[in-house]
């Protein structure tokens, strides 16, 4: 099941979608060149990635880290 996108990801907190809160612009950018660049280091490495970094993407292990395509998909649904 697909969850929504949490409104600060969409920059909107004033709950009219035709205002962004300007400064959450860099921040949510920053969230999908995150997400692009553990796709690309993920390719690079063969999916060995860092310890800190598997450490975030899991939860501490609490959860699987999502796979690529899921990653492209989150990337699509902030549609930025």
């Amino acid at each position: 099941m697909r969850r929504p996108i949490p409104t600060i990801l969409k920059g909107d907190t004033t709950h009219d979608p035709d205002h962004e809160r300007s400064d959450f612009v860099p921040e949510r950018d920053m969230i999908p060149a995150a997400l692009r660049l553990y796709q690309k280091v993920h390719d690079q490495t063969g999916g060995d990635l860092p310890n800190n970094i598997l450490d975030i993407a899991t939860n501490s292990d609490a959860h699987e880290a999502i796979d690529l395509e899921a990653i492209d998909a989150l990337c699509e649904r902030i549609n930025v």
